[in-house]
C-alpha cells in the first residue's frame, strides 16, 4: 500500500483525524478513490511539493470540513470542474505549479470563506477580469492573498483590484498586463506584499500613492515601463523588507529615501537610470 494510503488507513482508526501533512514528501501518487475511510472531520490536508501525478481524486469532495488545502507544485493535471463546490469551510486553496489546463467558470462559487488564493503558473491565460469574475462577490470581499502570478493574463488592473480591500499579499507577476496603477490600489489598507514584476505596466508613482502602503514590507515594480517620481525630502510611512525596481525609471539621482529604510534585506536598482555616485550612508 502506498505510503499516503496507509496514514489514512491508520486515521481511520481515530474518530477526530483533523489534519494531514505529506509536504515534500516526494509522493508520486495517490489514490483516486477512499472511499472507504471518513475523512469528514479532515481540516487540514498539505500535499505540497510532491510528485503526484494524476488529475484531481474524487474523495476530495468529502473534505467537508476542511479549511486548509494545499495541493501545488505537484503535477496534478486536467480540468477543475466540481471537485471544490462542496468545501464550502475552506479558507486556504493552493493549486499553483501544476499542471491544469483550465478550470470550470463555476468552481469556486460557493468557497465564501476563501481568505487565500493560490493559482500561480495555472496556464489561465485570456483576460484577467474574466477570472477575477468567477470568484464569487463574497470572497471578492473578503479575500486576503491571491496569487496569479505566471499565468498569461492580459487587461488592466482598474475596476477589480481596487474594490478587494481585505487584500494583503498580492502577486500578479509575470503576465501582461498593461495600462497604469490605478489610484485605487495604492490605498488598499491593509497590503503587505506587492509584487507586479515582469508586465507592460505604465505611468508614474509618485510619494503620493507610496505614502499610503503604510504597511507594506514587499514591493516589486520591477521590469515595468513605470516611473518612480519622489520628493528629495520624502520620508516613506514604511519599512520594507524588499523593494525591485528593475528597470524603472528613477534617476538620475539615487533616491534619498532609501535611507530610511532600516530592514533592507533586497534590493534591485539594476537599469533604473541612475547616473550617480553611491552615497555615504548606503
Amino acid at each position: 500500500m502506498p505510503m499516503f494510503e496507509r496514514l489514512v488507513a491508520c486515521c481511520k482508526y481515530a474518530s477526530f483525524v483533523e489534519s494531514v501533512t505529506f509536504a515534500d514528501c516526494s509522493l508520486p501518487g495517490i489514490s483516486t478513490s477512499l472511499s472507504h475511510f471518513n475523512l469528514t472531520t479532515l481540516n487540514v490536508l498539505d500535499l505540497g511539493g510532491n510528485s503526484i501525478n494524476s488529475t484531481l481524486p474524487p474523495w476530495l469532495r468529502n473534505l467537508t470540513s476542511i479549511t486548509y488545502l494545499d495541493l501545488s507544485s505537484n503535477e496534478f493535471h486536467g480540468v477543475i470542474s466540481d471537485e471544490f463546490l462542496r468545501l464550502s469551510t475552506l479558507n486556504n486553496l493552493f493549486l499553483g505549479y501544476n499542471g491544469f489546463k483550465g478550470m470550470n467558470p463555476k468552481a469556486l462559487r460557493y468557497l465564501c470563506n476563501l481568505r487565500s488564493l493560490d493559482l500561480s503558473s495555472f496556464n489561465i491565460g485570456g483576460e484577467i477580469m474574466e477570472w477575477v469574475e468567477m470568484l464569487p462577490r463574497c470572497v471578492r470581499n473578503n479575500l486576503q492573498t491571491l496569487y496569479l502570478n505566471d499565468n498569461n493574463l492580459g487587461g488592466n488592473l482598474s475596476g477589480w483590484l481596487e474594490q478587494m480591500n481585505s487584500l494583503t499579499d498580492i502577486n500578479l507577476g509575470s503576465n501582461l498586463l498593461s495600462g497604469s496603477i490605478p489610484a485605487g490600489v495604492w490605498k488598499l489598507p491593509n497590503l503587505i506584499y506587492l509584487y507586479l514584476y515582469n508586465n507592460s505596466l505604465e505611468g508614474v508613482v509618485s510619494d503620493v500613492e507610496l505614502s499610503y502602503l503604510r504597511k507594506i514590507q514587499y514591493l516589486d515594480l520591477s521590469l515595468n515601463a513605470l516611473t518612480v517620481r519622489v520628493h528629495d525630502d520624502w520620508v516613506p510611512p514604511f519599512q520594507l523588507k524588499e523593494i525591485f525596481l528593475a528597470s524603472c525609471q528613477l534617476g538620475p539621482n539615487f533616491p534619498a529615501w532609501l535611507k530610511s529604510q532600516s530592514q533592507l534585506e533586497g534590493l534591485d536598482l539594476s537599469k533604473s537610470k541612475i547616473a550617480d555616485t553611491l552615497p555615504s550612508w548606503f
